[in-house]
């Protein structure tokens, strides 16, 4: 699923939505692409919910159950808000699974998710990776892509 990108947004992941595994909820949608073997890159546009965490922990579950160590790559920069429930419940998937996940990078606009993630990495004591900028996410996500092939 890599390729040229087309949308102006990140290199190297074709963003077509119809090769993306999708959600839609009455507050926001998601997306999750697999360019590569052990790599997840997720969008989320609008609210986070307990249904959009759902979404998330039915594809990356599976892969844990497989004993696949997982890097992910959260776009949230269109996200509008983050429901306590799906806070606390994807905090406690990454406790839980904390040893199969390789690395997590957000995208971020809000400074108060940031805050919110920092509280998460002092909480499960690993580094969770903040990006402002779309370049330092896109660096990241090439470097990791470039290590799969």
């Amino acid at each position: 699923m890599c390729g040229r990108d087309t949308s102006g947004t990140l290199p190297r992941v074709d963003w077509d939505e119809s090769l993306a595994q999708s959600f839609r909820g009455p507050r926001g949608h998601g997306l999750i692409w697999r360019p590569a073997p052990g790599v997840l890159v997720t969008r989320l546009v609008g609210r986070a919910d307990l249904a959009a965490v759902a979404f998330y922990q039915s594809i990356v579950e599976p892969l844990f159950d497989q004993g696949v160590r997982v890097a992910v790559f959260h776009d949230w920069s269109r996200m509008t808000a983050y429901d306590a429930e799906a806070r606390d419940k994807l905090l406690r998937l990454a406790s839980d699974k904390r040893a199969q996940y390789e690395v997590v990078h957000y995208l971020l606009t809000s400074k108060l998710v940031a805050v919110v993630i920092s509280i998460a990495a002092l909480t499960l004591r690993r580094p969770l990776v903040t990006h402002t900028k779309l370049e330092t996410f896109s660096a990241a996500l090439e470097e990791r892509l470039a290590r799969a092939v």
